[in-house]
C-alpha cells in the first residue's frame, strides 16, 4: 500500500451466494487476503440448501469485516438488489461466489480510480474451465496500459471482441464503482442474465471510466454455468437490447452499433425458435428483421 496516502476509504465487496459449497471458501479467502485492508465484505445468502450457509457463518466468526445476510431463494437478481440495499462503503465491487481474486485486485482498482479521478475503474479477467482444468487468457497482456474513457467511448467497447472487452463491458464484477452510481440501480429478478439488463445503466451515471489492461479477477466456468444450460434466447435476450436501444436513442446517443447487435440477436433468435418449433416467436422475429432490412 506504499502508493496510497491518508486514511483509506471503506470498500464494500458484494457477494451473492447460492449453493456454492464447493468453491465459496476459495472465494471468501481470496477476498479476506486482499492487500487493500479496509473492506466491508458483504455476503447475501440466497436460501442455500448446501453447506454454503455454514461456510458463510464460519468466515463471519473469523473476520469482523464480514457481514452475512440470509434470505429466501429469489435468484441472483434479487440477491444483487439486497446487496445494493445494504451497502456501507464509499466504493463497491462485485464478486460472484464461485470466482476468486488475485491478492492486489482491489488495491489496483482503487489506485487506478484515484489516479485517473474516475468514477469507475475496470480491469480484465481470465477464466478457469473447471471440467477441463484449463485457464484461458484473452488477448495480449505483455504490454500493460491504462486508458481513460468517456461514457460514449466506453460504450464503443461493448461489441469489441478483442481482449474479451465485450464481456468485460457486460459483467458487473471486475470493477470498482463509486457508491453513488448505484443508488437508483435495480437488477431484474426474473431474468436468466440480469447483468445484460443493468450494467450499462451504471456506466450512464458516470462521467469517466478508467480501464487497466491486466487480469486480476478469475471467473470460473463450470458445467452448470448459465451459458451452457440456458436457451440461447435467454442468454442473449431481445428485451434487454430493445431497452438499451430505446434509452440510448432517447439520450441522443449514436445507436448504429446497437442496431447491428440487435440484428445479430434477432438472427440468433430466428434460428433458435425455428429449431425448437416455436413458430409464433419465429414469425415475430422474422417480421422485425424484414422491417429493419427494408429500411436499409
Amino acid at each position: 500500500m506504499a502508493k496510497l496516502k491518508g486514511p483509506l476509504p471503506l470498500i464494500t465487496v458484494a457477494i451473492p451466494v447460492y449453493n456454492s459449497e464447493k468453491h465459496l471458501e476459495e472465494c471468501l479467502k481470496s477476498i479476506a487476503e486482499q492487500t487493500y485492508p479496509n473492506l466491508d465484505i458483504l455476503v447475501v445468502n440466497d436460501g442455500s440448501t448446501d453447506l454454503s450457509t455454514e461456510i458463510c457463518e464460519t468466515y463471519k466468526a473469523k473476520d469482523s469485516r464480514i457481514r452475512v445476510f440470509h434470505k429466501k431463494n429469489g435468484g441472483v437478481g434479487a440477491s444483487r438488489n439486497t446487496l445494493l440495499s445494504l451497502l456501507k462503503g464509499d466504493y463497491v465491487t462485485f464478486v460472484d461466489n464461485d470466482d476468486w481474486l488475485e491478492k492486489e485486485h482491489i488495491e489496483n482498482l482503487y489506485e487506478q480510480l484515484i489516479m485517473h479521478e474516475a468514477e469507475i475503474a475496470a480491469a480484465n479477467f481470465y477464466t478457469y474451465t473447471e471440467d477441463k482444468g484449463v485457464f484461458t487468457f484473452y488477448g495480449d497482456y505483455s504490454n500493460y496500459f491504462e486508458k481513460e474513457y468517456t461514457v460514449e467511448e466506453w460504450f464503443e467497447e461493448q461489441y469489441n471482441s478483442k481482449n474479451n472487452m465485450s464481456q468485460c463491458f457486460t459483467v458487473p464484477w471486475g470493477k470498482l464503482y463509486k457508491r453513488e452510481l448505484l443508488s437508483g440501480i435495480a437488477f431484474p429478478e426474473d431474468k436468466a442474465v440480469e447483468d445484460d439488463y443493468t450494467t450499462y445503466m451504471i456506466y450512464l451515471n458516470a462521467k469517466k471510466i478508467t480501464y487497466s489492461h491486466r487480469q486480476t479477477y478469475i471467473h470460473r466456468k463450470s458445467g452448470d454455468s448459465i451459458t451452457q444450460t440456458v436457451d440461447l434466447t435467454h442468454v442473449f435476450p431481445l428485451q434487454s437490447i430493445e431497452e438499451r436501444l430505446t434509452l440510448l436513442a432517447a439520450l441522443g446517443r449514436d445507436i448504429s452499433r446497437e442496431v447491428s447487435a440487435y440484428q445479430w440477436r434477432l438472427t440468433l433468435h430466428k434460428k433458435e425458435h425455428l429449431k425448437k418449433g416455436r413458430m409464433v416467436e419465429y414469425r415475430r422475429v422474422c417480421e422485425k428483421l424484414k422491417l429493419i432490412n427494408n429500411v436499409k
